[in-house]
């Protein structure tokens, strides 16, 4: 009777711990940025399966109305400035900030001083 209890118990921390792990590799894929090397990414929010907007290393972007975005990828060599809502930030070459956000224009640099 020992046996068959653990065994049910193995089981089922078997089927948690692999339902865990397909969640997580969903939920990272859907909040990562596919973007090529050279350009910032930017994915639009509540439109799964929409290609990001791929900004080119060195160019400015602006959203006057603003970019509902759900993530914003730097896969450029420059630092670039988000210019967003709630607030500014900056984005290191290599790195994503993966938050629902509006985005009214990215660039490099001295972008945030405007």
């Amino acid at each position: 009777m020992l046996q068959r209890t653990m065994a049910a118990a193995a089981f089922a921390l078997a089927v948690v711990t692999a339902t865990q792990t397909a969640a997580a590799a969903e939920q990272a894929d859907q909040s990562a940025v596919p973007c090529p090397s050279g350009y910032v990414c930017l994915q639009p929010a509540a439109t799964p399966g929409v290609r990001p907007i791929l900004v080119r290393q060195g160019e400015t972007r602006s959203f006057p109305d603003g970019l509902p975005v759900s993530s914003v990828s730097n896969q450029t060599l420059l630092n670039y400035c988000v210019s967003a809502q709630p607030f500014n930030y900056w984005l290191a070459p290599g790195s994503e900030a993966v938050r629902a956000h509006v985005v009214r224009a990215v660039g490099p640099y001295d972008a945030c001083a405007a």
